[in-house]
């Protein structure tokens, strides 16, 4: 299956040095993972306006003044969202450093088109023609330079201790990187997160709990990894993109024991008959199968 052979690639990238630089290249050119193709920005996109849609229901802001992402990744399509938005201080925080100039002009340009094929009042004028100003020049900025001008602060480190004084970021969001925290890590983060936030500020977090394998391989079903047990899916998981196969009751666990209100929970499930084609393992066995059978949630917390 194909799946396993990515799964026995990427564990032996994880024990070679530079392992974020080599899956980037494995991914690039073999997977076509981290590839700005239109379908992988306007699902980006399609998440920012849902972060958005999600803080105007329940906060009484217009849009966050100051706003952190975790999980920059390549293609910053977040922060400069909420750049061309109006968003004053924008924080993006990522583990590694993944983020390189022309992976930042890529998403610029990728905007401009959109922006031009989908005509909108939503986004400041001025801060599109920082955009159209950006492209226009032909020497390439330095990453520092360019993030400048789009107000963004690119923070690599771990996200459980960051600079930001208590009480100061009005949203924090994320997209599909909770499912590759280990849950100790996650903890520590989401308890800065608690930290950092302020007062009347909200939270809100895509999580995708299916197999990310099942992206790659259409023969195994988005619950397929959960039929291993702990042991043998240390195995085979790996630390250049893990999966902490969460599912939806551990996470409501893990805000209430750090007194965190989910004030909206809004849930994708899979099919039913595709966790009863496995066995599962133990754990999951002891958990209602509704919960089990949810696959990815909007997490809205104050």
């Amino acid at each position: 299956m194909k799946w396993i052979a990515k799964a026995v690639v990427q564990k032996a990238i994880s024990f070679l040095p530079f392992k974020h630089h080599v899956n980037y290249l494995f991914q690039k050119h073999i997977t076509k993972g981290v590839l700005l193709t239109d379908s992988y920005f306007n699902a980006k996109f399609e998440h920012f306006n849902s972060h958005i849609k999600y803080f105007q229901k329940y906060s009484k802001q217009s849009f966050p003044e100051t706003v952190l992402e975790l999980g920059t990744g390549w293609y910053p399509i977040i922060p400069l969202s909420f750049f061309l938005l109006g968003s004053k201080v924008i924080y993006t925080v990522d583990i590694s450093s993944l983020l390189k100039p022309e992976h930042l002009l890529a998403t610029i340009k990728m905007f401009l088109a959109y922006i031009d094929k989908n005509p909108t009042n939503e986004f400041d004028k001025n801060r599109i023609q920082v955009l159209e100003d950006i492209v226009s020049k032909e020497q390439l900025h330095s990453l520092d330079e360019l993030l400048s001008l789009l107000h963004i602060t690119y923070e690599v480190r771990d996200a459980s201790d960051l600079p930001m004084k208590d009480n100061a970021i009005d949203f924090i969001v994320s997209n599909n990187t909770f499912e590759h925290i280990h849950e100790q890590a996650l903890v520590g983060i989401l308890s800065e997160f608690n930290r950092i936030k302020k007062k009347d500020g909200l939270m809100s977090h895509f999580i995708d709990m299916s197999d990310h394998f099942a992206h790659f391989d259409s023969k195994i079903t988005i619950f397929n990894f959960l039929k291993f047990s702990g042991f043998s899916w240390k195995l085979i998981d790996n630390s250049v993109q893990p999966q902490n196969r969460l599912r939806i009751v551990e996470f409501r666990k893990m805000y209430a024991d750090l007194e965190i209100e989910i004030i909206l929970e809004e849930n994708n499930v899979g099919r039913e008959s595709d966790l009863e084609s496995i066995t599962l393992s133990k754990k999951y066995q002891t958990m209602d199968q509704s919960d089990v059978l949810v696959s990815h949630s909007y997490l809205i917390s104050k």
